[in-house]
């Protein structure tokens, strides 16, 4: 058995396509079901849109990855579907990024990133990130 096989990978995919599938699925009727409640909220459509969007990324590269092919031809349409999916999260943490309140002082979780510089910026790669220093404390 080859672990870089395309073939033997067919049970997991299949694993992968049903449960993608089934979360989407829920997620779209919930979403139907409480619409006017998501609607209220100024930042919550965009989450829900790019929660759908990555559950159809793992469907769709799943569902590319059970269809019999060479590794390569694999490799060329994920590469293409991630470009293609690629940028939908980054508007939603972009404009939450600008009105979130960062939580000064320590902690952890998603407030406590700083407001200023989004995280989906093409610079992020090249300069890690760090947290906002606390009043009165002084650098290293």
């Amino acid at each position: 058995m080859n672990a870089y096989g395309v073939t033997a990978w067919g049970t997991f995919f299949a694993a992968e396509v049903g449960a993608a599938a089934a979360l989407t699925g829920l997620l779209f009727v919930a979403a139907a079901i409480k619409l006017a409640r998501i609607l209220s909220f100024p930042k919550l459509p965009a989450r829900a849109g790019e929660t759908l969007a990555v559950l159809l990324l793992v469907v769709v590269t799943s569902s590319l990855a059970l269809v019999p092919q060479a590794a390569g031809a694999l490799g060329i349409e994920v590469t293409a579907v991630a470009l293609l999916f690629g940028g939908v999260p980054c508007p939603s943490r972009r404009s939450t990024a600008r009105t979130a309140p960062a939580i000064r002082g320590g902690g952890s979780g998603p407030g406590w990133r700083s407001p200023r510089r989004p995280r989906c910026s093409s610079s992020s790669a090249a300069r890690p990130w760090r947290p906002a220093q606390a009043a009165g404390s002084t650098g290293s």
